[in-house]
């Protein structure tokens, strides 16, 4: 089992045929299978598609998404 972070800004992340893909520039930079996923970060300006997420739910793997910038008060 493994965590998955992905920091990248303007990264997508798709679930295509049991497989996370990670997109960047609508190329893919990153294939994982699901079945070896343990936990996801999502770190900054990157974004996950709802069939992803379901997946994700499905299988049971917590998914966190963080900021990579401090709180603005303006």
């Amino acid at each position: 089992m493994s965590y998955v972070y992905i920091q990248d800004d303007g990264a997508a992340i798709h679930i295509d045929g049991g497989r996370l893909k990670v997109l960047k520039n609508d190329t893919s930079s990153v294939e994982i299978p699901v079945e070896i996923i343990e936990g996801l970060s999502i770190i900054g300006n990157a974004h996950m598609t709802t069939p992803c997420m379901k997946a994700c739910l499905k299988k049971g793997i917590p998914t966190t998404f963080c900021s990579k910038y401090g709180t603005y008060y303006g």
